[in-house]
């Protein structure tokens, strides 16, 4: 898998923006994302704690497109990071390095009522069979990483 694009926002309900390489730190996640400050929508959410950041697979937002002409991409699903050639999924319970970042996923980042009132859709029902929505994972050891660059499952 290859990392295709990362998005932060300062706060929640602000416009992610893109980025071309960022770092993160260990159980603070991505540097300048809404999460790491505790400004996100899910921030008092007690099942976050340590979830510092999220992927999704590129393929899944293409085949939502196609299939229901949704478009998700370049941020409008609300993850950290897309990811292309293979399913996040196949990351959930495993630690993997990306750049000189080392993650785990730790669980499914499903499509949420706020997604949906967002676009407009009920993204819960666009993603059933397309990955739920993604993957959360936790940042085992901080470091940096940039678009291009491949996961390796550790």
């Amino acid at each position: 898998m290859i990392l295709q694009s990362i998005y932060t926002a300062p706060a929640a309900g602000s416009e992610l923006t893109s980025h071309q390489s960022i770092s993160c730190t260990t159980k603070n996640g991505i540097d300048g994302d809404r999460y790491q400050t505790d400004q996100g929508y899910w921030s008092d959410y007690p099942d976050r704690t340590g979830i510092c950041v999220t992927l999704i697979s590129v393929e899944h937002l293409d085949q939502i497109k196609e299939q229901f002409d949704v478009d998700l991409t370049k941020g409008q699903h609300r993850r950290n990071l897309e990811v292309t050639g293979g399913d996040v999924l196949e990351l959930l319970g495993k630690k993997f390095r990306l750049g000189s970042a080392t993650l785990e996923g730790i669980r499914i980042c499903p499509a949420c009522g706020y997604l949906s009132q967002r676009v407009g859709v009920d993204t819960k029902k666009l993603f059933e069979g397309f990955g739920g929505g993604g993957l959360r994972a936790d940042v085992i050891e901080g470091g940096t990483f940039s678009v291009g660059d491949k996961l390796i499952q550790l």
